[in-house]
């Protein structure tokens, strides 16, 4: 699910973690990026509304513009996705995204290892506050 703007946004960032990748013997992939509203309530939900472990931290994901992707590592020899991420992609990738005007909320916040977003404009904050104020009265945003 990436759409061009996506690609477009991280793809200087993006050509740096795959060398990186290819240097250390590991193939990395963007694993999520635009996501509709319908998707985002349903990962909020967990953890929250539903069993399980909460996998998203806020209502106003990045994903929803598609200003985020989420990374992951694929292991070839077992032909499967790997979710935690070494600490060399801490130390060596997630320093990369600032180079690129971009964050980590690994780096600013301790959440969520494998997601790197671009900054929020002034519209997207006013939306994503609106946003979770409409779903306050369901959900703790």
């Amino acid at each position: 699910n990436i759409s061009v703007g996506v690609r477009d946004r991280f793809a200087g960032l993006w050509n740096e973690i795959d060398a990186l990748g290819q240097k250390r013997g590991v193939q990395f992939l963007i694993w999520d990026a635009t996501r509709s509203l319908e998707r985002q309530l349903e990962l909020y939900k967990r953890g929250r509304l539903d069993k399980g472990t909460v996998v998203t931290h806020t209502i106003a994901s990045n994903h929803l513009w598609g200003t985020a992707i989420d990374c992951i590592m694929y292991d070839a020899k077992h032909k499967q996705p790997v979710f935690d991420l070494p600490k060399w992609w801490i130390k060596d990738a997630l320093p990369l995204a600032k180079k690129h005007g971009l964050s980590s909320l690994y780096l600013t916040k301790g959440l969520d290892k494998p997601h790197i977003e671009s900054p929020q404009t002034k519209e997207i904050r006013a939306y994503a506050k609106e946003l979770k104020a409409s779903f306050a009265k369901v959900w703790k945003a």
